[in-house]
């Protein structure tokens, strides 16, 4: 067992003890300030030991925090109320579907979780109205799988006979790709580790793909040391994994060692000559691609062409046969562009689709007749079909209905694009495009339930003014009739949120929220590096009457945790309480993380001065301030699929604990899959984990904003001071 292991299990077996009653607080946490210098700067860090999961006095500490904050969640007395409506309406719904994957003739593999389920298995169904085939289930008999196993991503072959599988556990944090004929139905013996992001693209013959590997590799801010990097590996059926040879290489490719290239990604196409790997540039989200013929692979090296060069914006792209179909961005607007590989050279690219500066390309596809695009306007989101030839005419679809539209996976054999329609009143629902009558029409394959379009739910886009000039969007969501006289429990939700995506994407459990005259905020934040971005949307929300700051929460996980902790450290008057879920809180020791590289590819390294300020300038954890008067906060670690370590958010909270002069509580809730916190009501009364976290969250939240039924009067805050 390894020492995070053996620590997680000391600290939960004392968890249950919780239940005896509400402990008294803990103990302020033991400083050890440890001071290091980057470039002539100090940086003291008095919790530096909680990165050691082997630390006595981090173990005990955070155990205490952990057993204090069950005790306060679970007796928030609106808690157990919360609790049976989510049940009522997570109930309600037969299904819920999560990735899907095209292929001709019909052939659809999809991920369901089906209702009381945790998480999703693996399906597939010739026709949309055909008969269900459960293929992978990781949680019930998978010999990889556990109770706590998720499927982290699939990729069918193009003939359908295989498909590879990777099963991620929460615990460890380990990701394995398997594989499965589906002819027999039953796993390959094969399994390959290491396995990095959701990469993987089968060869047209259907017995190798290529997929993403992370490998240690020596740091080039402390040589000696060693970091995760992300290189492109093939792996033949049937062969031994430690045998596959890496055939893209970011750093060899594209000549650079620096951060500024993000993660590779790669693609392959039926009938297709050639593989195009694409690395993504983290300044802009732009995109480098380059093209190799299929017949190298395997060679001793493979030649990579760019496609473009540093002039062409691209941003993004889909491989059809020997075209790759590129989206970039013009002087005059959006551009579709057909790239033929056996001469991709500038003068070779052909014009298929010039788009209006004020429209946004968010989707693509290239299917067996069209280019398929989801297109944001400024008033309206549509589907337009760009025909290969250019004189069948491009078509917009009429939608059902105003709101957002995705696209799923598709093959380029494919007939028509799947889509995902959904809306800031309207939960999400499947349709299927019409290519014969250029109509969306609804596909029975996501179930529906009674609680996905309340009629008494409205919603109104905003542009909210910040002070440096920059116009961030907002969509706000609220019960019809709603009066704007400040009394509402506001709650902004960040990008990256577990609970709910932080596009407006409306939720069926988001009513236990609306229910209360509670309003919903959404804003479309550039970055996640802008967190002046949620100050602005909140202090519209303050200025138009929404709220006010004794009303208002945040919440958000991931990158979105950036964006709340910097806000709640910038300007900690402007809210009453939020929820930071697995949060990059330290930036400035992500290099200490288990997915340090691909934080740094994001947010910059520690390598130069530059770098140094920008991480500091995103540290929330450096800018929490001794006397500041601190909203209430609720810092959840551990949650299954996150790869932010517990101790980024312990020592937020043993600073947050230590410095707030508010007198409101922090609370650090940790959350693994080794008896999930000691909940015994899980079992009991047949309520899933993301329930029993979706309530904690709600609950807590909905009582420091002093609603009614959820606890006693708070102490006065710099906020209610001053409301």
């Amino acid at each position: 067992m390894s020492r995070l292991a053996a620590f997680f299990a000391l600290l939960f077996m004392a968890l249950p003890l919780a239940a005896q009653g509400t402990p008294a607080k803990p103990p302020p946490a033991p400083v050890r300030t440890v001071t290091t210098t980057y470039f002539g700067v100090d940086v003291a860090d008095p919790y530096r030991y909680m990165e050691d999961s082997g630390d006595p006095a981090a173990r005990a500490w955070i155990g205490q925090q952990a057993r204090h904050a069950r005790s306060v969640l679970g007796n928030i007395p609106g808690r157990a109320s919360l609790l049976g409506e989510l049940k009522t309406i997570d109930e309600s719904e037969p299904a819920r579907i999560g990735s899907v994957v095209v292929l001709p003739g019909e052939r659809y593999f999809y991920l369901k979780k089906g209702r009381g389920r945790d998480s999703y298995a693996l399906y597939q169904r010739i026709g949309l109205s055909g008969k269900e085939l459960l293929l992978v289930d990781p949680g019930a008999g998978h010999p990889a799988g556990a109770a706590s196993s998720r499927i982290a991503f699939f990729v069918p072959s193009f003939d359908g006979t295989h498909i590879a599988y990777a099963i991620s556990d929460p615990v460890t944090g380990k990701t394995t790709l398997h594989f499965l004929n589906t002819a027999t139905g039953t796993p390959m013996p094969e399994a390959v580790g290491d396995i990095g992001l959701p990469v993987a693209a089968w060869l047209p013959d259907g017995h190798a793909l290529f997929y993403d590997r992370i490998v240690k590799v020596e740091s080039r801010n402390a040589p000696g040391a060693a970091q995760e990097r992300s290189r492109i590996y093939l792996h033949r059926l049937g062969t031994d994994p430690s045998t596959d040879i890496a055939e893209f290489d970011p750093r060899v490719t594209a000549n650079s060692s620096s951060s500024a290239l993000g993660v590779p990604f790669v693609a392959t196409a039926p009938g297709s000559n050639y593989v195009v790997a694409v690395l993504r540039r983290n300044a802009d989200g732009s995109l480098i691609l380059y093209a190799a013929p299929l017949a190298q692979v395997g060679k001793a090296a493979i030649h990579w062409t760019r496609i473009g060069n540093d002039n062409v914006t691209i941003l993004d792209y889909r491989l059809r046969g020997n075209q790759l179909f590129v989206l970039t961005n013009g002087s005059e607007g959006p551009v579709i562009a057909r790239v033929p590989l056996r001469s991709p050279g500038l003068d070779n690219w052909g014009l298929m689709l010039q788009l209006a500066p004020n429209q946004t390309v968010t989707g693509m596809q290239a299917l067996s007749d069209a280019v398929y695009l989801t297109v944001r306007g400024p008033m309206r989101t549509s589907v337009i079909r760009v025909p290969y030839r250019s004189a069948e005419g491009i078509v917009r679809a009429a939608l059902p209905f105003h709101g957002s539209v995705s696209l799923y996976d598709a093959d380029p054999r494919a007939d028509g694009p799947l889509v995902q329609l959904s809306s800031p009143t309207r939960a999400p629902a499947i349709y299927r495009y019409d290519s014969r009558k250029g109509t969306v029409v609804r596909a029975d394959l996501w179930p529906s339930s009674p609680y996905d379009d309340p009629t008494g739910i409205a919603s109104t886009s905003a542009i909210a003014l910040g002070s440096d000039g920059t116009l961030v969007p907002l969509t706000i969501v609220y019960k019809k009739g709603t009066h704007r006289d400040g009394t509402h429990p506001t709650l902004l939700v960040a990008s990256g949120a577990r609970s709910i995506s932080s596009a407006a994407v409306f939720r069926p459990r988001w009513s236990l929220w609306l229910d209360r005259g509670g309003v919903l905020a959404f804003p479309r934040v550039g970055a996640p590096t802008r967190f002046e971005d949620l100050l602005t949307c909140a202090r519209y929300l303050i200025d138009q009457g929404y709220t006010t700051p004794a009303r208002l929460a945040a919440i958000g996980g991931g990158a979105g945790a950036i964006l709340i902790g910097r806000a709640i450290t910038t300007n900690p008057e402007l809210f009453r309480a939020v929820v930071i879920e697995s949060g990059l809180l330290d930036p400035l020791r992500m290099g200490n993380t288990s997915n340090g590289g691909a934080g740094e590819t994001e947010f910059g390294n520690m390598k130069t001065i530059e770098g140094f300020r920008h991480l500091e300038s995103l540290s929330s954890y450096e800018h929490v301030k001794p006397g500041v008067r601190y909203p209430a906060v609720l810092l959840e670690a551990g949650l299954p699929g996150a790869q932010v370590p517990i101790w980024q958010s312990a020592k937020m909270a043993a600073r947050l604990d230590a410095d707030s002069s508010s007198g409101l509580p922090v609370l650090l809730s940790i959350h693994t899959n080794r008896g999930d916190a000691g909940r015994g009501d899980a079992i009991s009364a047949g309520l899933s984990r993301k329930q029993l976290l979706f309530a904690d969250e709600i609950g807590f939240l909905l009582w420091q904003l002093g609603e009614p039924g959820f606890g006693p009067p708070q102490p006065e805050t710099s906020a209610t001071a001053t409301n």
